[in-house]
Parts: C-alpha cells; sequence; structure tokens
C-alpha cells in the first residue's frame, strides 16, 4: 500500500461518512480521474459504479483506466464511464442508491438542471453526498468558482433536497472541507 497514511485516513473517514454497502449502485458526478474509484473498488464488493464527466480529456483518462487499470476490475465490481453535459448526468433513470459530487458542484455550469438530473437519478430513498470547501475557508489553491455555505444550501434547497447530515475535516494542507448528505424532499 503506497497511500501516504494522513490521505488514506481522510479517506477513510469520506467512505465513512457515504456508508457505502457492497452491491450498492452508486454515481460518481465530476469524477474527472480514477482515484476515488479506485479506492471504492478496493474497499468494497459488487458495486455498479458510473463515473460521470463533461470534460473531453478527463473522459478519454477514465475510459483508459476503465479498460486497463487493474484497480477497477477488482472484487466483482462495474464500472462505466458515462459522459454527461452541463444540464445531465446521463444517469436518469437508473435508480442509484447514492450519487456523489466530491469538489465538483461549484463547476457546475448549470446547478439547478445538474441537481434537477441528479433528483432522477437516485432511487426514491437514494442519497445526495457533496463534498465541498467554501470560499470562506479557502486558504489554498482556491478556485475562483467556490461557493459560499449559504449558496449551497440556497442551491439545495430550491432544488427540493433537505439536509440529512454533515461533517467537517482538515485535510494534510489545513483545508477545510465540508461533507453533506441530502435526501429528496417528500412533496
Amino acid at each position: 500500500d503506497h497511500t501516504v497514511p494522513q490521505l488514506k485516513g481522510i479517506l477513510e473517514e469520506e467512505l465513512t461518512f457515504y456508508g457505502i454497502q457492497d452491491g450498492e449502485r452508486i454515481g460518481e458526478i465530476g469524477s474527472g480521474e480514477p482515484s476515488f474509484a479506485c479506492a471504492l473498488t478496493a474497499s468494497y464488493q459488487n458495486l455498479q459504479l458510473y463515473l460521470n464527466e463533461v470534460a473531453p480529456l478527463a473522459l478519454v483518462q477514465l475510459r483508459y483506466h476503465q479498460l486497463y487499470n487493474p484497480m477497477l476490475q477488482t472484487n466483482n465490481n462495474r464500472v462505466w464511464v458515462i459522459e454527461g453535459s452541463d444540464k445531465s448526468t446521463g444517469l436518469e433513470g437508473q435508480k442509484l442508491d447514492k450519487v456523489i459530487v466530491r469538489n465538483a458542484l461549484h463547476h457546475f455550469s448549470e446547478p439547478e438542471a445538474m441537481l434537477q438530473s441528479i433528483r432522477l437519478s437516485l432511487k426514491p430513498e437514494g442519497a445526495l453526498f457533496i463534498k465541498e470547501k467554501f470560499v470562506a475557508d479557502c486558504q489554498r489553491q482556491c478556485c475562483e468558482l467556490l461557493l459560499g455555505r449559504q449558496q449551497l444550501y440556497n442551491l439545495l434547497n430550491g432544488q427540493h433536497f433537505e439536509q440529512v447530515d454533515s461533517t467537517v475535516f482538515q485535510d494534510q494542507l489545513g483545508e477545510t472541507w465540508w461533507l453533506f448528505q441530502y435526501r429528496k424532499q417528500v412533496n
């Protein structure tokens, strides 16, 4: 295992928060590169894992790893790479147990449409998990698109998601990250 111990602890804390169970159907929106997907396939069995991305170069990288990275082919997991768009996950109707958006929500150019697409991708009792850092907390490598806490709350509430849980942690560089769990609001 070549994982830096601090990183391994942070990832374990994150995975514990998500409460993933063997055999679940999970969508990762804005996957980027496959390190988190590799952590999932190494840690769980029989997952159906959908890696969503819109950036052309990231899609190429994900598809390469889907075919040739043995880490994505462990524990009887199945992995699909899904090309999304600014307004769609490409996963509507999949009835996912969980959708995970890690450090990507602030990059959504059409966040309301994407959150509606996520709603349509989840099972009725499915959960949306968001990992973000906020503009007020950012100390290093601050993206100009980062949201404020109230912006995130208003965005999710406006798309009929209600917060179930949250936690905060610091990474190895001292950056503050938030993890949120949401569920669909019942009308």
